[in-house]
């Protein structure tokens, strides 16, 4: 009896942390079609290409984080 009840716990935790993994990637592969789906946007202070919608907007120049907004080399 004890022996069953270890078999059914491991695999329910077996069932539970396969879901979070598949969930995750079902997650990764939703921004990814989302972002490749996107116009990019090139920062004016490092030059790096981000999705729009990840934008910092200063000055009316497009930056890719605050750092980069911060520095305002545009």
């Amino acid at each position: 009896m004890l022996r069953f009840i270890f078999y059914l716990a491991a695999t329910y935790f077996l069932w539970v942390a396969l879901r979070a993994v598949f969930r995750g990637i079902g997650r990764i592969a939703e921004r990814q079609k989302r972002i490749s789906d996107e116009d990019l946007v090139r920062c004016a202070a490092c030059g790096t290409y981000v999705p729009k919608s990840d934008i910092v907007r200063r000055k009316g120049h497009d930056f890719c984080g605050k750092e980069c907004a911060g520095k305002g080399r545009a």
